[in-house]
């Protein structure tokens, strides 16, 4: 945001009149206490140099300009109170400018006090003034006696211009002093004024963190209600303050906090207001950190501010003196700051709505983000499975030519030549065949039988052991191939989901469920299975038999396989069925658990990709994936929890019924 000319240069003059004084009193030159050229501060071409610029009184500056020439002035004349001593000065450096001879028209302090909200526009557009209780004179106490509120505006971080508070305090205490205490005796003024303030606006942990702090490190934060800083005089960390409950005061027939409060014993209301009691007053070498019985985080400031009035007699003098010639210049001086407020009403609203604005941007650009990131990720899965398809389609396809063809030769010995038998088996019967043959040309040529023995009997032993163990190498190589060929079609089946269309029957979830009780029911009873299914008694969704058959069976499968490996007398897969309405949607809710040996934690993010498997020998790693890509095909989601020794749950939520 640009930054916004907000302070008049009123307020610098009253700090250049401080450093001219701080500079006759040690003796210095105004050279040496010029903050204007020793900042570099930028000015106007019109203007010779920055000091004749920055004591213009008709022109503004940033709020950070100010900020930056007040540190600049604490910093030059060594005063930790500097803020406050520049405002206190006004009134003895003659710093008010044109109010100061308005003022000699009013009937005295309450008066000037009185007509602060008017006069306050034309030096700051940081904060809004307002009488709480306006300024009048208690004759129990023989003062005058106000309170006054004021606010910063909702553009204006409090802690960022800190200095300011306490350059009001000083100004405020100095009204009084621009009246004489006696006619006869002008010289005397009345004494500067007393200033109480129970409440501030100031969040702690940005103002003891702030560059006004720095030198100190105090290193502010909260434990519980409790607000700690390191104590720059203990040099540890100290509790110096607590949250509290504001409690209103009724004022002129409205509530207004003015420094009441009760501690946080119960749960707080929604329409309670927090605000942290200090309990401390610290000071470091004359700098006041903060004071005990002081309110921050409150909604606004509040000054109590009391001071001794002028005699009767001198109002009277005063009073008449106002009808000799100073009407005409207050009523003009009313309506330039008329129409100073009104453009200041009307700025504060302008930043309203750029703040509205920003906020609402802030929405939009966060719910944008957010699409665009969902966006992104659909694209990238989307890329994923179209590369992972081609990959696997392409593998699939080449596996099933090389292992058909192999299939295909491999059959051949099968069936040798035709003949209904395999190849090793035609071996050994030839072989037997062979040895019936040489008996015979023994008994017909009477070759003796050790000869024949020792020289043909051993070879033929070998081509028989060679059939036997070529008959289980073709019995396992055929089943290899049948496996393997197997596994590619499921492969090629699972390249081919992007183009799965969901389907519309009308398919009851639970008879499908408990009907695989009786499908596994022998093989669960021989592993000790216990298979549970919990829900309504019919449960009706729009889909596919075939698509939810293999989404569960592959769920089943797996949670039967982890028990299996079980070391357990308790075994128990759990299916819970739920119909839930979420956000005015119809869905059902299937919870498939098992109290196995559970899935490792860095494994969870894996198991429904494709090839990944806890079985390696047995498994193809596909069974979830193709449990992934069917639900959501049918715009549901897929959750799993597990947890070593504490069982696995897999939760699927489809919509009840979809209309595509």
């Amino acid at each position: 945001m640009a930054m916004v000319n907000n302070v008049n240069h009123k307020n610098m003059i009253v700090m250049w009149n401080f450093l001219k004084g701080f500079a006759k009193k040690e003796g210095l030159n105004e050279e040496d206490v010029n903050i204007f050229a020793m900042l570099g501060l930028p000015f106007p071409e019109k203007y010779s140099n920055p000091l004749s610029y920055y004591t213009d009184p008709t022109q503004w500056s940033p709020l950070e300009v100010y900020v930056q020439c007040y540190l600049k002035a604490r910093d030059v004349t060594g005063n930790p109170n500097a803020f406050r001593a520049c405002g206190r000065s006004a009134a003895k450096y003659k710093s008010w400018g044109n109010w100061r001879e308005l003022v000699k028209s009013l009937s005295g302090p309450s008066a000037a006090i009185n007509i602060l909200p008017n006069i306050i526009p034309d030096w700051n557009d940081t904060k809004t003034f307002e009488l709480i209780e306006p300024a009048k004179f208690d004759l129990a106490e023989r003062k005058v006696k106000a309170i006054i509120k004021y606010t910063f505006h909702p553009h204006i971080v409090p802690s960022d211009d800190y200095c300011s508070d306490p350059h009001i305090l000083g100004l405020l205490e100095a009204i009084p002093t621009n009246w004489p205490k006696h006619l006869w005796k002008p010289w005397v003024t009345l004494p500067l004024g007393k200033i109480q303030q129970p409440l501030v606006q100031y969040d702690p942990i940005k103002l003891f963190s702030s560059r006004y702090f720095n030198h100190l490190d105090l290193m502010p934060a909260f434990d519980g209600n409790s607000l700690c800083i390191r104590h720059p005089i203990k040099n540890k960390l100290c509790e110096i303050g607590e949250k509290v409950i504001l409690i209103p005061t009724e004022v002129n027939g409205k509530e207004v906090f003015l420094g009441k409060y009760k501690a946080i014993h119960d749960p707080v209301s929604e329409n309670d207001f927090i605000g942290t009691l200090i309990l401390e007053t610290i000071e470091v070498n004359g700098e006041t950190v903060c004071e005990e019985g002081v309110i921050m985080e409150a909604p606004y400031f509040i000054i109590k501010h009391s001071c001794e009035e002028l005699r009767i007699t001198q109002r009277f003098w005063i009073f008449r003196n106002f009808f000799r010639g100073r009407s005409a210049l207050w009523q003009e001086y009313f309506q330039a700051n008329k129409a100073l407020h009104e453009e200041i009403e009307e700025k504060n609203k302008a930043y309203k709505k750029l703040e509205d604005y920003a906020d609402h941007l802030e929405d939009m650009v966060e719910e944008r983000t957010q699409e665009l990131r969902e966006t992104q990720a659909k694209l990238v899965e989307t890329e994923k499975r179209s590369l992972e398809h081609r990959i696997t389609g392409g593998f699939a396809h080449e596996m099933r030519n090389a292992l058909s063809g192999a299939q295909l030769e491999f059959r051949t010995t099968l069936n040798y030549k035709d003949k209904g038998k395999p190849s090793a088996e035609v071996l050994k019967d030839s072989a037997t065949s062979l040895l019936k043959n040489i008996n015979q040309i023994h008994e017909k040529y009477n070759i003796p039988r050790e000869e024949i023995a020792s020289n043909l009997v051993p070879e033929l032993k070998t081509i028989a052991e060679i059939a036997d163990h070529l008959s289980g190498v073709h019995s396992g190589v055929s089943s290899d191939l049948d496996r393997g060929l197997s596994i590619t079609t499921q492969i090629r089946d699972y390249a081919k989901m992007s183009e799965l269309k969901r389907g519309y029957d009308k398919v009851d979830v639970m008879a499908l469920l408990r009907g695989y009780k009786d499908r596994y029911l022998r093989e669960f009873d021989s592993y000790n299975i216990k298979y549970l299914v919990d829900g309504p008694e019919k449960v009706v969704i729009s889909t596919d038999e075939i698509h939810m058959n293999s989404i569960f069976t592959n769920l089943i499968n797996n949670a039967r396989d982890a028990l299996i490996e079980q070391d357990s007398e308790s075994k128990e897969i759990r299916v819970v069925v739920e119909k839930v309405d979420e956000e005015g949607n119809k869905n059902v809710r299937i919870k498939v658990q098992d109290n196995g040996p559970g899935i490792p934690q860095n494994q969870l993010d894996e198991i429904f990709e494709p090839f990944f498997s806890t079985k390696p020998t047995s498994g193809t790693g596909l069974g979830l994936g193709i449990v992934k890509r069917l639900v959501q095909v049918y715009g549901g989601q897929i959750e799993v929890e597990s947890g070593m020794e504490e069982g696995t749950t897999f939760t699927i939520t489809l919509p009840e019924n979809h209309n595509g």
